[in-house]
């Protein structure tokens, strides 16, 4: 863990570091205040005042939603940043060529895919200097408890998109999708386009022919949280893009936001 403050073991909690050094509290002779003027040790604050985590280990790679606990002052000053990664380096205690988000309260949180995870905070002072930067206590967690939808007999006609190639419409909110499974419902007999006629049959009539049964096929093309789908007759030669009705199962981790006031996610 790191920061640019310094902990203050007599009340607990962690505060800014000051710009000033010995060598700036000089005495009256030099233009400074004497020792019998000092009434309280703050001078001008390193801000914002930051603090890193230790680095969190999932103990898999998975797809995970981050819940926080942070208490400060002043509420709602405050920047979260959330870096993940797959691995470590030897000593265990920094990500290898992290990515990272950062939210603020009331922010949206997305979910990311790791293992390891640490969470860092930046506290600014508002700018009436009254509410003075203050971390008391930190901790947060990666959870992956998955929710789902289930759509039956979806019409995929009705659906955003161009023939076999549509989005779908999803009601629950999802941070990330993970799981998509499409079954297609079995369907009527279709027929040839008007004005297509066969030879004459045995008793010299013709007829318009009646054509194969159609055999959708779904594949998933993107889930991320609008998910795309694209669908196929197997029965027609060149697989053509056709629309079809669906049962549709979808699982992933909820959206979540940022408290509005103090900017802590919290599991829902």
């Amino acid at each position: 863990m790191a920061g640019n403050g310094f902990f203050d073991a007599n009340n607990n909690v962690y505060l800014p570091k000051s710009v000033e050094t010995w060598d700036n509290l000089d005495g009256s002779s030099a233009g400074g205040p004497s020792w019998d003027n000092w009434t309280e040790w703050r001078l001008t604050p390193v801000l914002p005042l930051e603090f890193t985590s230790p680095v969190f280990d999932a103990e898999q790679i998975n797809y995970y939603n981050i819940n926080t606990d942070v208490d400060y002052t002043p509420i709602g000053n405050i920047t979260f940043t959330l870096f993940y990664g797959n691995t470590v380096d030897s000593s265990g205690g920094t990500i290898d060529s992290p990515s990272s988000i950062s939210w603020t309260p009331g922010g949206t949180v997305s979910a990311v895919e790791a293992r390891f995870f640490q969470l860092k905070v930046a506290i600014s002072e508002d700018s009436s200097g009254i509410g003075l930067a203050q971390l008391n206590r930190m901790s947060f967690g990666a959870t992956s408890d998955p929710i789902t939808e289930t759509i039956t007999d979806l019409d995929t006609s009705t659906l955003g998109g161009s023939v076999g190639q549509r989005t779908l419409s999803v009601t629950t909110g999802f941070s990330q999708i993970t799981s998509l499974i499409c079954q297609a419902q079995s369907t009527e007999v279709k027929y040839v386009a008007d004005g297509y006629v066969t030879s004459d049959d045995s008793a010299g009539e013709t007829y318009i022919a009646e054509g194969a049964v159609p055999i959708p096929y779904v594949t998933v093309v993107s889930k991320g949280t609008t998910p795309e789908i694209r669908i196929v007759d197997l029965a027609t030669y060149g697989k053509q893009l056709i629309d079809a009705t669906l049962d549709v199962r979808i699982e992933g981790l909820p959206s979540v936001t940022a408290d509005a006031t103090d900017g802590n996610v919290r599991p829902t």
